[in-house]
């Protein structure tokens, strides 16, 4: 992506954009930023009482805004990271962690887990939208496996095993930060 590529495809001279952003960058940190403000009204809008349930609020609104918006990934991995919505989107992650009762060198590992696979599974999940559980789907054919024959005849399945997928894992994971903090506990 170029500027100049942008303004030719807004229909506007590139220079134009230059008034409201002095590079790429700064273009990019403000749609990310947009986008992030997006994921947070969307977590904002889901009930959620527990931590639990809250981690997966936050995990929920930012699997669908890279599904809407599938390249945000790449975006993301060239952003300068000044997002002022990606700093309250992760303070707030961070909060509920702490909810959990993690604190310390704990808290700090189980952020950077769950930031690495809530991240880490919605680009491999939505990379390539709109065809991308086609795509799996196929692949799940060559398998030659019952099991992966019985969820891929259509690509709307996939997408629910893919969710399904999902869920099995983020309660995973939260049930170790359990452990972690239960072991505290009783150690204490």
């Amino acid at each position: 992506m170029t500027m100049r590529a942008l303004g030719d495809e807004m229909g506007v001279d590139p220079t134009a954009l230059y008034r409201h952003f002095p590079n790429k960058e700064s273009l990019l940190d403000a749609m990310i930023d947009w986008l992030l403000g997006e994921a947070i009204a969307i977590a904002e809008k889901t009930p959620a009482k527990s931590p639990r349930e809250k981690v997966f609020a936050l995990a929920k609104a930012l699997r669908q805004m890279f599904e809407k918006h599938p390249d945000i990934g790449l975006a993301m991995m060239y952003s300068e990271g000044s997002s002022m919505n990606g700093l309250i989107f992760s303070r707030r992650g961070i909060e509920v962690l702490k909810e959990f009762g993690l604190a310390g060198d704990d808290l700090v590992r189980c952020y950077q887990a769950i930031e690495s696979f809530i991240m880490g599974s919605c680009v491999h999940d939505f990379a390539g939208s709109p065809h991308n559980m086609e795509v799996r789907r196929i692949r799940y054919r060559y398998f030659e496996v019952p099991e992966f024959d019985n969820h891929s005849r259509r690509a709307s399945e996939v997408r629910k095993i893919t969710e399904d997928g999902f869920d099995l894992a983020m309660n995973a994971i939260l049930d170790r930060f359990q452990e972690l903090t239960q072991k505290k506990t009783r150690s204490k």
